[in-house]
């Protein structure tokens, strides 16, 4: 029983006006009283059986409110819990009536709701605890590593910018380089750790599909790729500092002989410094004295702040440890002999997927009620957004509730014409080859049956991504009469009731004055053809069974209310002939 009793639509208009008071303090120095305010709505809003409570909030300005906390939250990690919070409380309004929920059916909103679907954006980082464990398991360490060096860009700049907090900016020896690596940490032949693999089933990033991206450069397949590494320094996230290669390894051994023995010979000098000079600096180490050649960022009287050229490290020493580095052996003149570098394979995961999904329902919710709050997301180019997420995104909890948004959104031909600007159809396709999540599998199907039902495009780009025979291979492999084998067999059927139409709609014209007979014949055509569906057996190895005749009455999702018409389809320049469509659903589609 909540604290606040069974009955919280009887609470006055006092409280409530004081509950709002209280969400809209100053934000400096009243964060805590705004969440604890917050949190008491959010209760009396969950608790509420009748929506009056929920109706007299939303009245009286809350929304306004719950959008100001939803930034707050949404700009800082450490104020998470404001974005949750807030989301619960639109979640909770988002299941009102039509009527009262207008207000959550705009820009303003959907705007913020679509962010958490955002890759590029603030939501999404590598947590503190994805650096921490790269450094533990990297850090002045031996290891191996894939290597394939790319030019550096602007986004790899203004993320290290950001991790060093602008320290680098002015770095004359900054690389024009970032080399991709596959680390392996081979030390333990027992225990060999891939790195990437590692992180992404310790769910601390998403993976990522460099395959699927044609702008990503070729990797490096010669043996040549691979090299030793040794990680001087972790920046964040997959950012790191790193030597790599024998050559590499063998000159810094020779710099530290020769700063060791321009230092213990006395030719090492103190000298004053500016910012930009090179310099050695003398740092002890565990009782032992630390020769490293750097350059100046900045300088205070009594303190230095130098970039390490060959570790990638930023450290302060004091003004009396700076040596001058000219008059040393030439050798000393290498360029830096650290490279910058990323761990492949690995990209930024949402803060907490669960605000990911509650972003997803609430959404559900509008779309499912309106139909202009579909509008609203056509108009914030959230099409886009969305088959990026399901195409990048490998939680399935998560994929669910966007793929009924994502149904939702392709009711309407408006709509479903959109969806042929993005990849949506050969995204749905790939996904369901690594789905291990039936409710997933399932909502891949009813999108893909909504999103071919009514448009001729659409159909035509679903048979040229070889989704026939993807549906065929789902439907032999799923349980017999089950909701996955069920909704498959409704698209396949979709998709050969409008064959048919397409073979009669595209008749000449002098065969259209002809009686009645000819079109009834071929209906009945048809209909043979459809129970000889139900009969075919589906063979692939060692699996087959029978469709029975039960799995083509399956109704499903938000067009249950449209009945299935026949009309006009084009899947190429020529129409199939009943042979052809049997092959088709005997696996033997052609490739092109």
């Amino acid at each position: 029983m909540s604290i606040l009793g069974e009955h919280p639509q009887k609470i006055t208009e006092k409280s409530l006006s004081y509950l709002l008071s209280l969400t809209r303090l100053d934000i400096e120095g009243s964060s805590m009283t705004r969440l604890a305010a917050l949190s008491v709505i959010h209760q009396l809003i969950t608790i509420d059986p009748t929506g009056d409570v929920r109706t007299l909030f939303l009245t009286n300005g809350i929304l306004e409110q719950v959008l100001m906390e939803f930034d707050f939250g949404f700009e800082s990690e450490e104020n998470s819990t404001f974005l949750e919070v807030s989301l619960n409380i639109l979640w909770n309004l988002s299941k009102l009536a039509i009527c009262p929920v207008q207000p959550l059916i705009s820009e303003v909103v959907f705007r913020r709701l679509m962010l958490l679907f955002d890759s590029t954006s603030s939501f999404y980082t590598f947590s503190s605890q994805f650096t921490s464990t790269v450094k533990s398991l990297c850090e002045n360490k031996h290891l191996v590593g894939h290597v394939s060096p790319c030019t550096i860009s602007v986004k790899v700049k203004e993320d290290i910018t950001k991790a060093t907090r602008g320290m680098l900016r002015t770095v004359s020896n900054f690389p024009t380089e970032v080399h991709v690596c596959t680390l392996y940490d081979t030390n333990d032949p027992d225990n060999e750790i891939d790195l990437t693999a590692h992180l992404v089933s310790n769910k601390l990033a998403w993976p990522l599909d460099t395959k699927s991206k044609p702008n990503q450069q070729k990797e490096d397949e010669s043996e040549n790729a691979w090299k030793d590494v040794i990680v001087t320094e972790v920046i964040s996230g997959p950012y790191f500092w790193a030597h790599i290669g024998i050559e590499t390894i063998e000159n810094m051994r020779k710099i530290q002989n020769l700063l060791l023995l321009e230092y213990s010979s006395g030719r090492l000098h103190q000298m004053s410094c500016v910012k930009g000079d090179l310099i050695v600096v003398a740092k002890e180490r565990d009782g032992e004295v630390f020769l490293f050649r750097a350059e100046v960022l900045s300088r205070k009287p009594q303190e230095v702040r130098v970039w390490a050229l060959d570790y990638g490290f930023v450290v302060d020493v004091a003004a009396d440890n700076v040596m001058n580095v000219y008059g040393t052996p030439n050798n000393l003149n290498l360029p830096p002999q650290i490279k910058l570098c990323s761990i492949q394979g690995v990209q930024a995961q949402p803060r907490d997927s669960l605000m990911v999904k509650l972003s997803g329902a609430i959404l559900c919710n509008l779309t499912q009620k309106s139909i202009p709050a579909g509008d609203v997301i056509l108009k914030l180019d959230g099409f886009e957004t969305l088959q990026k997420f399901i195409e990048i995104s490998p939680d399935q909890d998560t994929n669910t509730e966007v793929l009924k948004l994502i149904t939702n959104l392709s009711y309407g031909e408006r709509k479903r014409r959109k969806w042929l600007e993005t990849d949506m159809i050969p995204v749905l396709l790939g996904k369901t080859m690594d789905q291990t999540n039936k409710l997933t599998l399932q909502n891949i199907l009813f999108c893909l049956t909504n999103l071919i039902i009514r448009c001729d495009e659409a159909r035509a780009k679903f048979y040229h991504s070889q989704g026939i025979d993807t549906i065929l291979t789902v439907l032999i492999t799923s349980q017999r009469n089950s909701s996955v084998s069920r909704a498959a067999i409704h698209l396949l059927k979709v998709f050969i009731q409008r064959l048919n139409q397409a073979s009669t709609e595209c008749l000449p014209m002098n065969m259209s004055s002809r009686s009645g007979k000819k079109s009834n014949h071929m209906k009945s055509e048809m209909d043979k053809l459809l129970q000889e569906m139900s009969d075919v057996r589906l063979k692939r190895g060692e699996i087959q069974y029978a469709i029975p005749e039960d799995r083509l009455s399956h109704n499903f999702s938000h067009d249950s209310r449209e009945a299935i018409r026949p009309e006009l389809a084009d899947i190429g320049q020529y129409h199939p002939t009943k042979q052809q469509l049997l092959d088709m659903i005997e696996g033997r589609q052609s490739s092109g």
